[in-house]
């Protein structure tokens, strides 16, 4: 930082950066390294211009401009899903909305059952009941909408 002592100023100049280069390499989420190297600075100088020009350290000045590029994105992914993209919409059903799909495993392994029926204090009969249904269910066999299944 310049001084003045007795009209004469004192130490380097302080550094001036092209601030819409700045701005625009912050909304295409460049690093500071990167935008040090093309502003030809170093990180502490680039963080005092910062605080000069915009009134907040580097961190806070690049999410603010990043964040204007983020909300482009959104609505342009917003329209993208609302013209019919399937991919897209399920994609921000599960960014946005927290929904997942829905796996099913057919191969409970036996001991993983064995396990979980001491956890819940299972008899072995009823554990074998059990098997012996799920295979009927996951074998494709499936079974009747209005069947019983006998205890």
């Amino acid at each position: 930082m310049s001084h003045k002592a007795k009209n004469k100023t004192i130490g380097r100049p302080l550094a001036e950066f092209n601030q819409k280069l700045f701005e625009q390499a912050c909304a295409c989420f460049c690093t500071k390294k990167t935008i040090c190297d093309v502003l030809e600075c170093n990180p502490n100088t680039l963080t005092a211009w910062c605080y000069r020009t915009y009134g907040t350290d580097f961190a806070h000045a690049r999410d603010k401009f990043k964040s204007r590029t983020k909300l482009s994105l959104r609505q342009k992914q917003y329209q993208v899903a609302m013209s019919g993209d399937t991919n897209m919409l399920k994609w921000l059903g599960k960014q946005e909305l927290g929904q997942a799909e829905v796996t099913t495993s057919n191969n409970v392994e036996v001991e993983d059952l064995k396990a979980i029926s001491q956890m819940l204090e299972i008899s072995d009969e009823e554990l074998n009941k059990f098997t012996a249904q799920s295979e009927i269910i996951y074998n494709g066999k499936g079974v009747e909408k209005d069947a019983e299944i006998n205890d």
